[in-house]
This record gives structure tokens, sequence and C-alpha cells, in this order.
């Protein structure tokens, strides 16, 4: 019972954490959104700031949830070397150098990952000013069928494909730096 209760009232509590982030990072993006410049909010484009605020601030709230078992997972690894040292400190330094192959070997993978992940996030800035023009220009590229064509097909289906492309390739790739990165654990 005091496992259950324990990990019902741990789980509260990270969403209450998650969800008061969310806020705090949301209200944070329109405070700046609202103090940048006429001319450096044109600069940037709305799209981009549109997509900050709508994606970013769900990015973070789940980065935040992953904390409490990055914290677990690091004591866990620090109380099994510091045993681990007790019994015989040559089999630690070897574990450590094992760990530290581990780590290195999973961001060097990683970082062609987020490479990927860095473009797609490009392209759903410009996917997402697309989708601002044609609901803003809708009565336009309705009068104009041919345009509204080519605008779907040239801009919106063109740009769309290129996010879901370099998503699945970046989280293929970091799919499988995560998945060395626990096989260097058994």
């Amino acid at each position: 019972i005091l496992i259950l209760v324990t990990k019902v009232l741990s789980q509260i509590v990270i969403t209450k954490v998650g969800e008061q982030s969310i806020s705090v990072t949301l209200m944070s993006l329109c405070r700046q959104i609202a103090s940048i410049p006429l001319r450096d909010l044109e600069r940037i484009g709305s799209h981009r700031a549109l997509a900050a605020v709508t994606s970013d601030v769900g990015v973070v709230a789940m980065s935040l949830q992953g904390i409490p078992v990055l914290i677990g997972n690091v004591l866990t690894l620090l109380v099994g070397l510091a045993y681990l040292s007790w019994i015989s400190i040559r089999v630690a330094i070897y574990a450590v150098a094992f760990i530290a192959i581990g780590y290195f070997s999973y961001k060097w993978t990683a970082s062609y990952g987020s490479a990927y992940l860095q473009q797609a996030r490009e392209h759903q800035d410009e996917l997402t000013r697309y989708l601002t023009q044609l609901i803003e220009g809708a009565k336009e590229l309705k009068i104009h069928g041919k345009r509204m064509h080519s605008f779907l097909v040239n801009a919106v289906e063109a740009t769309n494909r290129q996010v879901r492309s370099k998503q699945f390739l970046g989280y293929s790739i970091q799919g499988t730096a995560i998945t060395w990165g626990r096989l260097m654990f058994f």
C-alpha cells in the first residue's frame, strides 16, 4: 500500500509541476512576443512565434516529466558505482570507462537525430506559416481555384512531406541511440 500511495502522490506532484511549467512557459513566451519590437517580430515571422507558443510549450512539459526518472536513474547508477568501488576499485574503473564509452557513443548518434529534428522544426515553422496564409487568404484562394491547388500541392503538401521525412529520420536515429544506450547497461 505504501508503494501505491507514494507512486500516486509522486505522479500527482509531477503532473502539478508539469501543468505549472506549461502555464509559466506559455505566459513567458507570450510576454516575450508582446515585448518584441514590431520590426523584429516581422523579421522572425508570426509563424515562428505561433509555432513556439503552440508546440514548444508541450515539449518543455514533456521534458520536465522525465526529470524525476533521470534523477532516480542517476542516483541508482551512483549508488551502484559506490558499492562496486567498495567491492573492487578495478572493476569500478572499468565500469566508469564503459559508461563513458556508452555515453559518448549515445551522444554522437543522438546528435545526428537532433540535426534532423532541427531541420524538421524549421520545416514545421514554414508549414505553420503556410497554414496561417491558407487561413488568412482563404477567400482569395477559393476564388482562384488553380492558385489554391498549386498552393496546397507545392507549398503545404511538399513542406508537410519534408517535416514528416525529417522527423522520421530524426526519431529513428534517436530511437537507435536510445536502444544502444539501454543495451550498454545489460
